[in-house]
């Protein structure tokens, strides 16, 4: 299985005299994860000094499935969610984070700084393969 790694990268593409230039061919990318496990799906934090990302391993036995933050200056990382979780997304006013839990057939919500997720959609309706959660401009609504 391919190892994957969270890059900082600035900007995501240029159009520039009818030719595409990605970030990584215009600037340079720094890495910020060097585990082994897939990290994705970062979402930043409204001030741009850190950014929240999921982390998935199938040889996880540490607990360390879940929902990450990350300080762009130094690295620090530490977990906010334990379990499994997808495409995070923090709320404009960097308080809580939605993701797809549950393998995808559930989202829940989270306060930023940890604690236990809570489901915000009913039993009755049915989410499969994931619902790519994200907030409103205003945070209002999801």
């Amino acid at each position: 299985m391919k190892k994957f790694q969270l890059l900082l990268l600035v900007g995501m593409f240029l159009i520039c005299a009818d030719a595409l230039l990605y970030a990584q061919e215009k600037y340079t990318a720094r890495q910020l994860t060097s585990d082994p496990a897939q990290d994705g799906f970062p979402s930043w934090y409204p001030d741009g000094n850190a950014l929240v990302h999921s982390r998935f391993s199938w040889k996880d036995s540490l607990g360390r499935n879940g929902i990450w933050r990350i300080n762009i200056d130094n690295s620090e990382s530490e977990q906010v969610f334990s379990g499994i979780a997808e495409h995070p997304k923090l709320s404009p006013d960097g308080r809580r984070i939605v993701f797809d839990a549950d393998t995808g057939s559930s989202m829940r919500i989270v306060d930023a700084d940890g604690g236990n997720p809570r489901k915000f959609i009913p039993d009755s309706i049915v989410i499969h393969n994931g619902g790519l959660p994200c907030w409103s401009p205003s945070g209002s609504h999801i």
